[in-house]
């Protein structure tokens, strides 16, 4: 089970479900999330805010808690977490066409121009796209331009384009 609190009331709750003074500290997005669980209790208490770590741990201690870094997950956010560390792929190429095309791939690990444009190539053959054109030549006639984003760049992007609504 999952309690969500607002971090003022963070402190509160632990001590009053709990049997642990730990607050696990994490950056999230443009903020922070802070959890508390009892490994032999089914409760994990969560708060978000858009404070900065700093702030969050600064805020927690002076209630009393014990700030430490990490988080206690459950098992749904283990799997959102996946996320969180992938590397986006970008292709821009010329088409037969008088418009370019864009194609677009995610990685779990931070992959090399050439294993991009590989996976592009290979795609294009396995739906048909491509007709019986050997690697060298599609790279002559496609021209491909490869961006990469990585984790840190992503979050980047999402905090500078963070609306201010909610954590």
């Amino acid at each position: 089970m999952v309690l969500r609190v607002e971090l003022d009331r963070f402190p509160e709750e632990v001590a009053a479900r709990l049997s642990s003074r730990a607050a696990y500290l994490s950056r999230n997005g443009v903020g922070t999330v802070v959890t508390a669980c009892d490994p032999d209790k089914p409760l994990l208490i969560v708060a978000a805010t858009r404070k900065p770590v700093d702030e969050a741990r600064q805020q927690l201690k002076a209630a009393g808690m014990e700030p430490i870094d990490g988080r206690w997950e459950d098992r749904d956010e283990v799997s959102e977490q996946a996320s969180s560390h992938a590397w986006i792929a970008a292709v821009a190429y010329r088409t037969r066409e008088l418009k370019s095309g864009l194609w677009v791939d995610a990685y779990d690990h931070q992959p090399t121009p050439a294993e991009i444009v590989k996976r592009l190539y290979e795609e294009f053959r396995e739906s048909g796209e491509l007709a019986e054109v050997a690697f060298e030549e599609f790279m002559k006639l496609a021209v491909p331009t490869v961006v990469v984003v990585g984790p840190e760049e992503i979050q980047r992007y999402v905090e500078r384009n963070a609306t201010g609504e909610g954590c």
